[in-house]
Order: C-alpha cells, then sequence, then structure tokens
C-alpha cells in the first residue's frame, strides 16, 4: 500500500493524529527529494563548468594566436599604407615607392575577412546554457566577444563592397605577378605588385581611388580586427585567471 493509499484509508477512519504524521513523512520526502535533485543537478553544471573552461582555454588560446599573428600582418601592412599615401602625396623624401609599400597600395582593398565564432561558447549559447558561467565577468566577456564578431563581420559585409580595384582598373599603373611563396607551412600562390609611382602621382583619379581605399583599411582595422582582438585578450586574461594560470589568479 502507498503512502497516498495509507492516508486516504486514514482519512475515511478519522485517525487525524496518522493523517497529520503522514503528510509530514510525505512533505518532508518530497522536500528532501527536491533537495537531492538540485543538488545532483548543481554537482553536474559545475562538472560542465570545469570542462567548458578547459575547452574554451584551448578555444580563446587558438584564436588569440591567430589573431595576433593576422594583428602582426596587418599593423605593418597600414604602417606601409601610410607612408606610402606621403610618397604619392609628396610628402616624403622620396620619388619612388618601396616595394612593401607597393604591395600595400594594391592590397589595401582586401577587408575580406571573417570573424570566427569560438566554438565552446558558441555550443553553449546553442544550448541555452550560459547560467552554467558562474563567473559575471567572464560571462560578461563572452558575451562582448560574441558582440564583437557580429559587428566586425557587419563592418567587412559593408567595407568589402567599396573599395576599387586598383591593379584591374589602373594595370598600367599596378601591374601584377603571380608566384608561389612556400615561406609558410605550405606553398602559396599570390599576386606582387609592381608600381609605376610617377604615373600614379600624375593621375588624380588614381591618388583619389587609392586614398579612399587605404582610408577603408584603417576602418576595417579601426572597426572591425581591434574590437575582435581586445575582446578576445579580455576573455583569454579571464579564463586563466579563473584556472589559475594567470600571475594575479592567487591574489
Amino acid at each position: 500500500m502507498t503512502r497516498l493509499h495509507r492516508i486516504n484509508k486514514h482519512l475515511k477512519d478519522r485517525d487525524w493524529f496518522t493523517v497529520f504524521v503522514e503528510l509530514i513523512i510525505l512533505i518532508v520526502g518530497v522536500y528532501f527529494g527536491i533537495q537531492a535533485a538540485n543538488w545532483n543537478e548543481a554537482r553536474q553544471d559545475r562538472a560542465d563548468e570545469a570542462a567548458f573552461l578547459q575547452q574554451l582555454h584551448e578555444d580563446i588560446v587558438a584564436a588569440e594566436t591567430l589573431a595576433n599573428r593576422i594583428g602582426r600582418f596587418r599593423v605593418a601592412r597600414r604602417q606601409y599604407m601610410e607612408s606610402a599615401l606621403d610618397v604619392l602625396f609628396e610628402r616624403a623624401d622620396r620619388d619612388e615607392l618601396s616595394d612593401p609599400e607597393c604591395q600595400a597600395v594594391y592590397t589595401a582593398a582586401f577587408v575580406n575577412m571573417p570573424f570566427i565564432d569560438i566554438g565552446s561558447f558558441n555550443e553553449l549559447s546553442s544550448s541555452g546554457r550560459v547560467d552554467i558561467i558562474r563567473d559575471d565577468e567572464l560571462r560578461g566577456a563572452l558575451l562582448r566577444l560574441q558582440q564583437a564578431i557580429n559587428q566586425s563581420n557587419r563592418t567587412v559585409q559593408i567595407l568589402s563592397s567599396i573599395p576599387f580595384g586598383l591593379a584591374a582598373e589602373y594595370p598600367e599603373l599596378i601591374q601584377l605577378v603571380g608566384v608561389v611563396d612556400d615561406s609558410g607551412d605550405r606553398p602559396e600562390i599570390r599576386s606582387v605588385a609592381t608600381c609605376d609611382t610617377a604615373g600614379m602621382r600624375a593621375s588624380q583619379a588614381f591618388l583619389n581611388k587609392a586614398a579612399s581605399n587605404i582610408d577603408l583599411y584603417d576602418a576595417f582595422f579601426r572597426d572591425g580586427f581591434e574590437p575582435w582582438q581586445e575582446a578576445i585578450t579580455a576573455v583569454r586574461e579571464r579564463t586563466d585567471f579563473l584556472l589559475g594560470l594567470s600571475e594575479n589568479a592567487t591574489k
């Protein structure tokens, strides 16, 4: 006979004291059952959070390594663009673009870089379990990173349709040669530019478009790449802290 059946029998017998005792036992049993379920759920959440932090650390370190590698290249390319403008607009003491400056003028139109989600956080968000992250600072940093990724991709989508294809429009001023670059992990085919600096200076239309492209590249760097890189660094630093991997973790 179940406890509910027993309570029903005692009600019929008007054994109020026994009914009261049975109800107390039933309520206490339900209460402790719920507490045990909550405790098990909380324990599972903590285990899932620990596993998430470990996977997040791997993902964010990989993302930061990529961001830093791309960043070094992009910063150098932007610096060559700035010095190229000085040469083209006769603000420098040189009459010819260097090879890196020529390449920078040609590639200023290349702003079509995708910003990829962090896989572990994307999976957690998709499952609706972001609340297992107890640290408010990390949760906020991850949400800001997601916002930065979305904003950076929108920036690229807008800017990538605007630049001028200078090599196609002015083949007499920018000549391209395809070469195989085997300096990296695997050979890559890329275009190497040769510039007619005097001809560029003599064409106001070219100068206008080159300056516009470089301005767009700077906007891409400022509004697309840098916010993404900074958001990644913030997540990595907080993840390191929570995992005890940073110098300040014990402070």
